[in-house]
């Protein structure tokens, strides 16, 4: 029986020792892929990106009592900006740069703040005029600023009525003047294209001015401008039938 067992034994030996080695085999790679993944946990964050692109930290845009718009902003990141392109549009959708600003102008508290003058407005009269800037970064990446813009409607404050409404071919404009002055009228759509124009004889106090064949004008909404020496008067909105 002892025999017979120890043959048996010498059968099953060369086997077992072979399944003894793949069982340490396997469990050795199941360790390998175990490490694999956990160091993959540590490379997952790439630290060499950096943001290299500009960040404006705030922009305001105003018009000043001499009909000047002024703007100031500040720039969130500038060890990584290059400069600021100033752009401009009549109608908030097609922008033309009209400066560039490679550096503050003042040093305000708790950081650089950057002014810019479009003293244009008062050669052209434009009613409302939209700026954006474009900063460009050191490594040629660059971020739009929000779109503000100037209505110097707002900064009259000279009443103007206007009759009637809606007008058709004449229109009637009463407003005051603080003194005798030559002025102009001027009629801008609301497309800001300036229609009409015509100098007029302004006087000390109250001021009624008629405005002719205006019939061809399309329907829509319409910009009375009035100006002395130039400067804006009084200004007004009203519809064409």
């Amino acid at each position: 029986m002892s025999l017979k067992f120890t043959v048996i034994l010498k059968h099953f030996h060369v086997p077992l020792l072979i399944l003894f080695l793949v069982l340490i085999l396997i469990s050795g790679k199941a360790q390998a892929d175990s490490k694999t993944t956990d160091y993959s946990e540590f490379i997952a964050f790439d630290h060499s990106e950096v943001n290299d692109s500009p960040q404006i930290a705030f922009f305001n845009v105003y018009i000043d009592k001499d009909q000047v718009s002024r703007l100031e902003w500040s720039i969130a990141n500038e060890d990584v900006t290059d400069y600021v392109e100033v752009e401009k549009s009549l109608d908030g959708k097609l922008f033309k740069t009209i400066a560039l600003v490679f550096g503050p102008e003042t040093i305000a508290k708790g950081g650089n703040n950057y002014r810019f003058s479009d003293k244009n407005n008062q050669k052209t009269h434009q009613r409302v005029n939209y700026y954006r800037l474009k900063l460009i970064g050191q490594t040629g990446t660059f971020k739009y600023s929000s779109v503000e813009s100037t209505d110097y409607f707002e900064t009259t404050n000279t009443a103007l009525e206007l009759f009637p409404v809606p007008f058709k071919d004449n229109l009637r404009i009463e407003f005051s003047c603080k003194k005798n002055d030559r002025g102009q009228i001027r009629v801008t759509s609301s497309r800001g294209e300036l229609v009409k124009k015509e100098d007029v004889e302004l006087h000390d106090g109250d001021n009624t001015l008629t405005l002719n064949n205006l019939s061809l004008f399309g329907p829509g909404l319409y910009i009375i401008d009035v100006l002395a020496a130039g400067k804006p008067v009084s200004a007004g909105k009203i519809i064409k039938q």
